[in-house]
């Protein structure tokens, strides 16, 4: 190199450091040890698994098993089961009688507190007229009498309460004959009629129909039983004595 030019040698120079540069610079450009390592190359741009997740599609838990059935519209509500029509209600069945108990009539001694005088047992029926509990499933009839007056009191029962009603007016019809004409509704039971004696005897004779549950009452009488104030306690309380002859009682 003593024997070329300064020039040639700085030239030559320069190209060596040139080349040394460019290798220097491939060296760092190449595959580094870490990314050489496929583990570590897999895991710098991924997301480690955590073990128990469950996967993203998998099924909701609350959403699986039996679906719940859905509520019919249609359904009855408890209110309207307890507003069913009680005229409707089975209180027996239509072809069935039903015996009338003695305790569901007035005694002699329950008459005979309240209007007075000795009463016993006589005939209990009015002796004229058609059947005063027309269609009734089963009947009893009681008479009393003293001195003073007499009581007929005539219960039948009924297959429900719709039934005795619409006999309160067929019952109405059937003791006309007998000398009795409508006077009011004295607005007792579900249903009531009240009566009185036609003729020279008329004001003295007094009827009422009631109807209450599935029984019909029937009460007549006359004279003392017949009075104001006693004709109306006898007949709260022959009303109250007829609930042991409905198949479900009064309420």
């Amino acid at each position: 190199m003593l024997g070329r030019p300064l020039w040639v040698v700085r030239a030559l120079v320069f190209l060596g450091l040139a080349v040394l540069l460019l290798v220097l610079a491939g060296c760092a450009n190449g595959s580094s040890p870490a990314s050489d390592d496929p583990s570590r190359a897999a895991g710098k741009n991924s997301s480690p698994t955590v073990h128990g997740s469950p996967p993203e599609d998998s099924a909701d838990p609350t959403l699986s098993g039996s679906p719940t059935p859905p509520v019919s519209s249609d359904d009855p509500e408890p209110t309207e089961t307890a507003e069913r029509d009680e005229d409707a209600a089975g209180d027996g069945d239509r072809s069935e009688a039903r015996e009338v108990p003695a305790n569901a009539m007035l005694d002699a001694d329950t008459v005979g507190a309240v209007a007075g005088g000795s009463w016993s047992e006589a005939a209990g029926v009015l002796g004229c007229g058609e059947d005063p509990v027309p269609g009734a499933l089963g009947s009893r009839a009681l008479g009393l009498t003293a001195s003073t007056g007499s009581l007929v009191e005539v219960v039948g029962t009924y297959a429900d309460k719709a039934s005795a009603k619409a006999a309160v007016s067929a019952a109405a019809e059937a003791i006309e004959p007998c000398g009795y004409a409508e006077a009011g509704d004295p607005r007792i039971g579900d249903a009531s009629v009240e009566m009185e004696g036609t003729g020279a005897t008329g004001p003295d004779r007094k009827a009422v129909l009631i109807a209450a549950q599935s029984v019909l009452v029937v009460l007549v009488a006359d004279g003392s039983a017949a009075r104001p104030g006693t004709w109306e306690s006898l007949v709260d309380l022959a009303l109250g004595t007829s609930c042991a002859a409905a198949a479900h009682a009064c309420h």
